[in-house]
């Protein structure tokens, strides 16, 4: 799936991350054919991508796009720039070397002193200043309706540009002959060329971003270097020291240990935390070559090609099924080895997943163990991983000879042979759950030849509230929970089992899974009662009433002080602390947890289902806490489209009211949640899961202001916007009228 390298010079290297970083959506339609050139990317103020195409402009919002002034032949053309400035006016180039601007649905041209017949490369806006890049033809500038015009006459070190940046002193051009470093002086503008005399490793800069006090440096066959403007000094990554994927087009830094490289031909490369990825372009966009690469605002990678647009992003999970070569799909119980291996049990037997030296999602199945039907997995404290069966008793993989052992009733001594839940609470002990056997409390010794020790079985006749025992386990004090099937949650104290259901009056008699939360809390799927939290005084539900959208969810487990339920909707999250409940949903259709198979290894977790493998990140990361974009898209007074941007104050008989609003989210938009309301009308929000047309007829004389938010599947609410107006009270109600 993708190129993996270690790199040890570069980066700290830490262990395989498993599955594929980037998920890879594209979008080969946009104009209602496939297979049409997107040359360029940017993005506006309200966070709609601008496509230039080799048919004109075009507006995407994540799922459909739209061309701007399509009755303008003049925009029917090769676009090959785009800029949007700080006033929010678009600036589009050609191929053709013509400029034209985009202000509020109207478009006008800049004319050049002299006719440019040079593409267009590159825009940048410095003060007051839109300087424009050509394809051999130098520097434009644009200020206060004036034109200048520089080339390698005026100092320019080379009249080919590709990319223009800079910062609030200075601007710097790459070019075909180095970097041009343009400063504004008393006298005009002063020329400075760096070059490979400077210590750039190649002449021909294909593009520039200026972060954090240098420039990060795209060369056409030395790969990626950094200047230093402070010191004048160029540092090259040890991964370019012996460069060999051709040229780039450009490197953008997502954070400060995170970088995206886009190579020409030859691979998108994404650098972070101490791996690098790199995806082919034939295999994930269909594509040989890329025009361009560009990151939004919600920290999304965006390719452009000859087919389209490719959306390269990082969601919360990932989903392991039969597109990953998973055989079988219905994964009854799930396992994290200390290598970062997923081991997963079916109906069919065990299956080992991880990734080779390449990152490609490798999926092995264990030999001679097809006979087995796993209920439950977990690792051992000495990292082996220890599977449940139904019929079989335990199988064992070792961690370290890979060797498999097995426990039985007939050989053993264990109660029962159909196995539920196993549970290590210390390094050697083990109790195991069974179905009409009670509870086991074994004992664990790998080196001793009798691996495995019965100490005890808990069983109905001796006070445990069933024999059908679902999980169990222990707190930090070391007291033992066991759920059951009809004895409900069960708690061991001075050696008698107590009925927490029953003694806190609840209507649940099953308990299917525990876990433990940070703050020594149980927490308990029931059949009756929702989710069971119990503090080790009172015993809680959280239920439907609650905001839990199922009563009965088959996994659950905590992390990161949150208990996640995983059940046919998604994963509903709840607080461990306030008890709160919120959402994630999940795209790929009904997924169908099962029960107890599900575990958590290095902030993230696994959850096994009919599906697959769901993979969930749990960690927050900073691109999860951008707000989305929320806008007015336009006002209607009296069933007319009236302007935003004219008067406020209205007459009394001015006083019917449509607003249009929308949001863009282009991570997820199809998970987005819209809350809206009149002050001065209403006091609750009302609710959407789209953007719409809201009316308001017949309002009384008063004040108001129509506020909308919206919210992503990461729970972050945009920040509100609004528009506020008054309509005036007519002059016969107003008091001094009678006096």
């Amino acid at each position: 799936m993708f190129k993996l390298l270690k790199i040890t010079c570069f980066l700290s290297v830490i262990s395989l991350q498993l599955f594929s970083q980037l998920q890879v959506k594209n979008f080969y339609s946009l104009t209602g054919r496939k297979n049409i050139s997107v040359n360029v990317i940017t993005q506006d103020f309200s966070g709609y991508l601008l496509l230039g195409t080799n048919e004109g402009l075009f507006k995407f919002d994540g799922r459909s796009s739209q061309q701007l002034l399509k009755e303008q032949a003049s925009l029917k053309t090769e676009i090959s720039a785009l800029y949007v400035d700080s006033k929010e006016t678009i600036w589009v180039g050609t191929k053709s070397g013509k400029v034209f601007t985009l202000a509020k649905n109207k478009i006008d041209s800049l004319v050049f002193p002299k006719e440019n017949e040079e593409r267009i490369t590159s825009f940048y806006e410095s003060g007051k200043t839109i300087n424009i890049g050509t394809y051999g033809n130098g520097l434009y500038t644009f200020n206060e309706g004036k034109i200048n015009h520089y080339t390698s006459e005026q100092g320019l070190s080379d009249n080919v540009i590709y990319k223009i940046t800079g910062n609030d002193k200075q601007i710097w051009c790459g070019t075909d002959g180095g970097i041009t470093e343009i400063t504004d002086g008393s006298r005009g503008l002063i020329f400075n060329t760096i070059s490979h005399k400077n210590g750039l490793p190649d002449n021909i800069v294909r593009d520039l971003n200026f972060i954090d006090g240098q420039l990060i440096v795209s060369m056409q066959d030395s790969g990626v270097c950094y200047y230093n403007r402070d010191s004048k000094r160029f540092a090259k990554i040890p991964f370019f020291s012996n460069w060999s994927l051709g040229a780039v087009l450009s490197t953008n830094q997502i954070n400060h240990n995170e970088l995206v490289i886009g190579t020409e031909k030859n691979g998108l490369i994404h650098m972070r935390k101490g791996v690098i990825y790199i995806y082919d372009y034939p295999e994930y966009i269909k594509e040989n070559t890329i025009n361009q690469v560009f990151i939004d605002r919600e920290k999304q990678i965006w390719l452009c090609s000859k087919k389209g647009i490719s959306q390269f992003t990082e969601k919360r999970y990932s989903i392991i099924n039969t597109q990953s070569g998973l055989m079988e799909t219905k994964v009854l119980a799930v396992a994290v080895d200390n290598d970062n291996s997923v081991w997963i049990g079916t109906s069919m037997g065990i299956s080992r997943i991880t990734n080779d030296d390449r990152g490609k999602t490798i999926i092995v199945k264990v030999k001679d163990l097809d006979k087995y039907i796993i209920s439950c997995a977990t690792k051992a404290p000495d990292g082996s991983i220890w599977f449940g069966t139904y019929g079989y008793g335990i199988v064992v993989i070792d961690s370290k000879t890979k060797k498999e052992l097995s426990f039985t009733a007939e050989k053993n001594k264990l109660s029962n042979d159909n196995i539920s839940n196993l549970y290590f609470s210390n390094e050697n002990t083990l109790f195991i759950s069974t179905l009409g056997g009670g509870l086991i409390k074994a004992n664990v010794n790998p080196e001793s030849k009798d691996i495995l020790t019965i100490e005890k079985t808990f069983m109905q006749e001796e006070g445990l509230g069933s024999n059908y025992v679902y999980s169990a386990i222990t707190d930090k004090d070391g007291v033992l929970y066991v759920g059951t099937d009809g004895g409900g949650l069960q708690v061991l104290k001075n050696g008698k089992f107590i009925d927490l259901t029953k003694k806190f009056r609840k209507i649940s008699n099953t308990v299917f899974s525990l876990c433990l939360d940070d703050n020594n809390n149980i927490w308990a799927s029931s059949n009756a009662d929702g989710i069971l939290k119990y503090d080790g005084k009172f015993l809680s539900s959280i239920n439907t009433f609650n905001g839990l959208r199922e009563e009965q969810p088959q996994q659950i487990i905590s992390a990161e002080g949150t208990v996640f339920a995983f059940n046919s909707k998604g994963i509903d999250k709840i607080n461990c602390k306030d008890n709160t409940v919120t959402y994630y949903d999940i795209s790929e259709g009904e997924s169908e947890p099962n029960l107890n198979a599900v575990a958590a290894f290095n902030n993230k977790i696994y959850s096994g289902s009919n599906n697959g493998v769901l993979v969930f990140r749990t960690d927050k990361q900073a691109s999860d806490s951008i707000k989305p974009l929320v806008f007015i898209k336009g006002l209607s007074l009296n069933y007319k489209p009236f302007p935003m941007d004219s008067t406020y104050e209205f007459k009394y008989n001015q006083n019917n009211f449509s607003f249009s609003f929308d949001a863009n989210w282009l991570k997820n938009p199809t998970k987005l949640l819209f809350r809206y309301r009149l002050n001065g009308l209403e006091d609750n929000w009302l609710y959407a899961s789209e953007g719409k047309d809201i009316n308001y007829n017949n309002l009384n004389p008063g004040n108001y202001t129509f506020i909308v938010q919206v919210k992503n599947e990461e729970e972050i609410w945009s920040d509100p916007t609004g528009y506020s107006f008054i309509i005036r009270t007519p002059i016969w109600k107003r008091l001094w009228f009678w006096i």
